[in-house]
């Protein structure tokens, strides 16, 4: 095992080249840095200047300065998801340029680049942490990945870990029932590795931190995986061979693209990001440089500087924005850089998988535990000696969430101003002026053409804004001839790009009232509980939909009808806000069917490069899953009766650091498994007999059904 150190190497300054070609990049880099800040300072600059010209013709009230102020910050928030595209998109031309392709690749297996083992080589594991998930699905991928890593001849290198933090007995034995299958089909016994925490504290980054303490002196690296992630064993390797030679570089960072979508909600999820995704990644890893960020999965990590840098503190009070941290990632990828490490993205790497939330419902509780962490980020950002662009990182995850509310206040605003004059309306007084109204000179005709500009230029601007990101990542696609024919053609890239922006543009007022409302209620004191994600879902139900979205589908109709009789003009520019809302319900029900995603499927809508060409451990991972040979759902009365499933189960119970569970409760269950069947106990009782292993192999021994 190589020796690594706790601190980046001396020698040469973090940050700092050490060749006059990397002084060069580096001076490039900077330079490039400072004129994407410039661009984005201008773009806010420019909307805010038109912005106050067009208020200010008699002079600026409280409700005028507090528009201003709010489309400001608002400007400057959306102007820098715009160039970072750009810098994103220049990323992926210079990158065709130098390699002939657009498109991200997998790194063919090269033994010569392969790190050595066992004379002092790299060693790595893979760590797949659970929480209540299907386990046949979590299995087939870790399976998927052990095989492509050893037809990558990568095997040497890696141990494979599940680490389960599963609080229901059934997901414990079937979680050790894959486990045997797996290891067994494999022959893996002394590299695939199983176990479950008893005590779950800290959730997955205490998961982790348990690993980094039991078991972490034996690797150099971990490749950190979510329940729902795939990697290419091509792409592993080429991770690793990076971080040998860049001993600086603590964390690096793999674009998870999502895949294996079938509702509407998720292939729209896939096609937006095979546009947008690449040029949003492309161009945050180059503006971060070595201090970019961490989305918590996918991502390859120097076990020492983890352990070394990365314990999380405990904020004080009360949850949501007291107590343990959710948004853990940000804050890891900030105290590493702190001190002194390179936190990198990767977005030329492919071969990084994961699956997007089935429907906007699920969608939406995911965004309420990431709201809750990130707004937890508010108590992180101005610690000391962090990076600079660390809190640019955790403001730009603040802002994520914070800028729905800011937009809601600002449309409440907007009403509010229009109510005593309808600044949206070209002409101040409702009516055109006529040249002799004019005067000799045509100064009214020249200021009602000066307001019709602006309003025009405010609108360009945002159109600008929001929708060229797409607009580039679609030229992006359509030049390259080999994104083009895996997005399906010209013809069906232009049709998907229109529904996606259709359908983005509905649910973008949804997502703004529910975000805004999320903020509010962590402000407020209410916190989000901890609960498995729910991803295989096919489709949503009518009532489902009501109970989420009724309440905005009736704000939609009070925006109609308010802006209809006091600001009749204000209610078109605000009628794609008010019709997202109005159809929140039906809308969030076709978004969560699986039939409306196969019938675009079928006619090859939505088309994305996985999709069409399956790759091999994709590939693999749905053929594992769909045979399920061995991972079948056991019964939990076959950890009982099943001679070597309670032999294991037995064995992996943990003996050192597990508290004794209250004996009389226990007793109490045992005696009525044994008088009553096993039929008879409920879930509580499962967990006190399953957690004692004396108990377990008693029943099992005494044939107990």
């Amino acid at each position: 095992m190589t020796t690594q150190t706790s601190t980046p190497p001396a020698g040469v300054p973090a940050g700092m080249p050490s060749t006059p070609s990397a002084a060069s990049a580096g001076l490039a880099a900077r330079l490039g840095r400072g004129a994407i800040a410039l661009a984005i300072l201008a773009t806010s600059a420019a909307g805010t200047t038109i912005l106050v010209g067009r208020l200010n013709a008699g002079g600026l009230d409280a409700v005028e300065i507090a528009l201003i102020a709010l489309y400001a910050i608002l400007i400057l928030w959306i102007g820098s998801a715009f160039w970072f595209c750009v810098a994103g998109a220049i990323w992926w031309l210079n990158q065709r340029r130098l390699t002939g392709t657009a498109a991200q690749h997998v790194p063919e297996p090269d033994a010569a680049r392969i790190p050595a083992a066992p004379d002092g080589g790299a060693r790595a594991a893979i760590l797949m942490p659970v929480y209540n998930e299907p386990a046949d699905r979590v299995f087939a991928a870790m399976q998927a990945i052990y095989e492509s890593v050893h037809q990558a001849g990568g095997l040497h290198l890696f141990d494979f870990y599940v680490l389960s933090d599963s609080t229901d007995p059934e997901h414990w034995v079937w979680e050790e029932r894959c486990w045997l299958s797996v290891t067994g089909h494999l022959g893996a016994d002394g590299k695939f590795y199983y176990r479950r925490r008893r005590d779950n504290a800290g959730r997955k980054p205490g998961n982790i931190a348990e690993f980094c303490r039991r078991w972490g002196g034996h690797y150099d690296y971990m490749a950190v995986l979510d329940a729902d992630s795939v990697m290419d064993g091509r792409t592993l390797v080429e991770m690793v061979r990076r971080m040998d030679a860049d001993p600086g570089t603590a964390l690096l960072q793999c674009w998870p693209r999502p895949v294996n979508g079938r509702t509407l909600f998720a292939r729209l999820q896939q096609f937006s990001a095979s546009l947008v995704g690449r040029l949003v990644v492309a161009g945050l890893g180059w503006v971060s440089g070595r201090g970019s960020t961490y989305w918590g999965h996918n991502a390859i990590i120097r076990v020492d500087a983890f352990a070394q840098c990365c314990g999380l503190p405990k904020l004080s009070g009360k949850p949501p924005l007291g107590g343990e941290i959710l948004s853990h990632d940000f804050v890891e990828a900030a105290l590493l850089v702190r001190a002194g490490w390179a936190v990198r993205i990767a977005p030329d790497l492919a071969g990084s998988y994961e699956e997007a939330p089935p429907n906007l419902l699920q969608s939406l509780s995911r965004d309420r535990r990431w709201c809750q962490g990130n707004m937890q980020h508010l108590r992180v950002l101005f610690a000391r000696r962090l990076h600079w662009m660390s809190r640019v990182n955790l403001l730009v995850g603040i802002m994520s969430f914070v800028s729905a509310p800011l937009w809601a206040v600002f449309v409440g605003l907007t009403i509010v101003q229009a109510g005593r004059a309808d600044v949206w309306d070209p002409i101040a007084d409702g009516g055109a002026p006529t040249p002799q109204a004019a005067g000799p000179l045509g100064v009214d005709m020249l200021a009602a053409v000066a307001q019709e500009t602006q309003v025009i230029g405010l609108l360009a601007l945002a159109a600008v804004l929001l929708l060229g990101p797409k607009v580039m990542g679609a030229l992006l696609v359509a030049f390259d001839p080999t994104l083009r024919r895996s997005h399906a053609g010209i013809g069906r890239l232009v049709a998907g790009l229109g529904l996606e922006t259709l359908l983005s543009a509905l649910a973008a007022s949804v997502m703004m009232v529910m975000h805004a409302r999320f903020v509010i209620e962590v402000l407020a004191g209410r916190a989000v509980k901890w609960s498995a994600q729910q991803r295989d879902a096919d489709r949503v139900s009518w009532a489902e939909c009501w109970r989420a979205h009724g309440a905005q589908t009736g704000l939609g109709a009070a925006l109609a009808l308010g802006t209809a009789v006091g600001a009749p003009t204000l209610f078109w520019w605000l009628s794609p806000v008010v019709l997202g809302l109005l159809v929140a319900v039906p809308l969030s029900y076709l978004l969560g069917q699986a039939d409306a995603g196969a019938w675009l499927q079928s006619r090859r809508l939505f088309a994305t490069p996985e999709e069409g060409t399956a790759p091999a451990v994709l590939a693999r991972c749905r053929e594992l899953v769909d045979t399920a040979d061995g991972m079948d759902r056991p019964a939990l009365a076959q950890a009982i009766a099943d001679p070597w499933l309670n032999a294991v189960h037995v064995a992996l119970i943990p003996h050192a650091d597990r508290p004794a569970p209250p004996r009389p409760a226990l007793a109490d269950a045992f005696a009525r498994a044994r008088r009553d069947g096993l039929a008879a106990l409920s879930a509580d009782d499962w967990k006190l007999l399953l957690a004692d292993s004396t108990a377990t192999r008693e029943l099992h021994l005494a044939g107990a059904k």
